[in-house]
């Protein structure tokens, strides 16, 4: 989608609409207790499948009920502030945001009922199925008719309700009308503790973009969001099929004599390819700056490589927190996202006046690095994997050398053939090295690709 938008929008509505796409997905997750991590760490203590088509069913109809909820408490609010002078919440907007919030979690409680399955070839048909869908509409809505902003917020609040009331269709005609009463309980309890982690998670990843309308920089939010699309991209690709496997498969190990070891090799090599993503991210910059966007959004090829930074360790974090998740001990992540967000909120009043979008964008790696060990360390008191911290000094200081030769290769000789002739060669490095040092083993890329549904000869 990126294309569609920055070919289009400004960069001022671009990063207005990705600020306003990112608090969706916060209100979603605040909204609805928790429910969808709460439903993929109960489905692994169901017994049977007549438990789970209840479970199912239990999490669905949980689901749209919190959704009238939402609606009452927006209307609401829409009426007291039109009587208190605030009109900005009019009932229009209300009912929009209310669809959008409850649709859109559906959607994802859909995805999460493919990834406890297993079924990685009906994931990714969805997730590529609502992609097209969402391109013809925006397509359609900002070039065809040019609506500009609003063209873009209408495209995704249609393919959020579309794409949800199909998902409430599938999952309900399969599972049933049968809600439970004990399972609802234990979602939300399960569940709750998400709400206020929710919030300082938002905190954490949109500091930099509330501090920049802040002090007024909002031309600079498109170059900021351009160069976290590009810098999330490649790790988006990869960690999209890792999170399908990735708890799954902790969760049906865990309980093994040999478990800690078998989930702490599974992340040293999830960790190895986040590095190789991230790395070819960082030294292609430049050629994905120019083919996704308009020259006005090349400084933001500048901002990609500690974006790219960012997002690896937000991805670490992701994978790190397995501990909590097996322990069930969802309470402690208010604390430790509650710690994070002041210091998010700290680092960007520290750096952004100084530093603009730079110090913005150095901020938020920092905080997702601070986030990262806090939430390691716990985690390993809850459930310690077992790990090689040589195999971790080899990932750091390969892929250092890599970024810090190729960034000087590109200031010197500044060309897009140079940008990717270091991004190859650079990856292709780096992966060889994990390769012969052993961070690496082909049968477990092998193990990795079957989970993933990709089948890979014995010659491969």
């Amino acid at each position: 989608m990126v294309p569609v938008y920055t070919h289009t929008l400004s960069t001022a509505e671009y990063g207005l609409l990705d600020t306003i796409l990112r608090f969706v997905t916060m209100c979603m997750g605040v909204a609805f207790l928790g429910i969808r991590q709460a439903y993929v760490r109960l489905y692994f203590d169901m017994r049977s499948t007549g438990s789970n088509r209840t479970l199912t069913s239990t999490v669905v109809l949980a689901n749209l009920a919190v959704a009238v909820l939402i609606l009452l408490l927006l209307l609401a609010a829409s009426v007291a502030g039109r009587n208190l002078g605030a009109g900005d919440l009019t009932v229009r907007r209300s009912v929009a945001l209310a669809l959008w919030i409850a649709f859109e979690a559906t959607y994802m409680i859909g995805l999460s009922h493919l990834q406890v399955r297993m079924r990685s070839r009906q994931f990714v048909i969805v997730q590529c199925g609502r992609l097209l869908l969402l391109i013809a509409i925006n397509v359609t809505l900002l070039r065809v008719f040019h609506l500009g902003l609003n063209g873009a917020l209408i495209g995704n609040l249609a393919v959020a309700v579309l794409s949800g009331l199909v998902t409430a269709a599938v999952l309900l005609g399969s599972a049933g009308l049968h809600p439970s009463t004990r399972y609802f309980k234990e979602l939300v309890t399960f569940g709750l503790p998400y709400i206020p982690a929710v919030v300082f998670s938002y905190v954490i990843g949109n500091a930099d973009r509330l501090t920049l309308i802040h002090f007024g920089a909002v031309a600079s939010l498109g170059l900021l969001a351009l160069a976290a699309k590009i810098g999330e991209l490649a790790l988006m690709v990869f960690s999209g099929p890792v999170d399908y496997v990735w708890s799954p498969y902790a969760l049906s190990v865990h309980a093994q004599p040999d478990g800690p070891k078998k989930i702490g090799a599974m992340y040293t090599r999830f960790v190895a390819m986040y590095v190789l993503m991230a790395l070819g991210a960082s030294l292609a910059a430049p050629i994905g700056v120019a083919l996704l966007a308009k020259a006005d959004y090349a400084f933001a090829a500048r901002l990609v490589p500690i974006v790219a930074m960012a997002w690896f360790f937000n991805v670490l974090t992701t994978l790190s927190d397995i501990g909590i998740l097996i322990s069930k001990k969802t309470w402690i992540k208010p604390f430790s996202t509650g710690l994070v967000a002041l210091i998010a909120v700290g680092l960007q009043l520290l750096l952004t006046p100084r530093f603009g979008v730079i110090g913005a964008a150095a901020g938020t790696a920092l905080t997702y690095l601070s986030l990262f060990l806090v939430v390691r360390t716990i985690s390993q008191r809850f459930y310690p994997m077992v790990t090689r911290p040589r195999d971790f000094l080899v990932i750091a200081g390969s892929a250092s050398v890599a970024l810090l030769v190729g960034l000087n290769l590109m200031v010197a000789y500044s060309s897009l053939w140079m940008s990717l002739a270091v991004s190859v060669f650079g990856v292709l490095g780096c992966g060889l090295l994990f390769v012969r040092t052993g961070v690496i083993d082909i049968a477990d890329v092998r193990s990795v690709a079957s989970r993933l549904g990709i089948r890979l000869s014995a010659s491969q």
